[in-house]
């Protein structure tokens, strides 16, 4: 584990949590942290949906992230439950929405 990067309990910026079979974004889904969730090896094989109605910020690792669940669901579809504009809107850019199921 590299140093310098924060553990998922120290970033306030934005958050990752699974509620059920839904996982829940928030705030800014950025590097840090999708890094941090991904190194707290939270299991994600159940998630159903995603929760994107409070992201303020997607960046690259985000939508790395939806990619990786929607893909570890096939041949189920995940459905992206009420998507802010600034989590949509990149998905839609990169096609990524296509892999999902849109519920606004």
């Amino acid at each position: 584990m590299d140093d310098d990067l924060p553990d998922l309990d120290a970033i306030t910026s934005g958050s990752i949590t699974v509620d059920g079979s839904t996982l829940v974004l928030a705030g800014d889904v950025d590097f840090a942290l999708v890094n941090a969730w991904e190194r707290s090896e939270q299991a994600t094989d159940d998630v159903a949906r995603i929760d994107a109605q409070r992201v303020t910020f997607m960046g690259s690792a985000g939508i790395t992230l939806v990619i990786k669940i929607a893909r570890a669901a096939e041949p189920r579809t995940v459905e992206l439950l009420h998507p802010s504009r600034p989590a949509l809107r990149p998905l839609q850019a990169m096609g990524v929405d296509k892999l999902l199921r849109i519920t606004t």
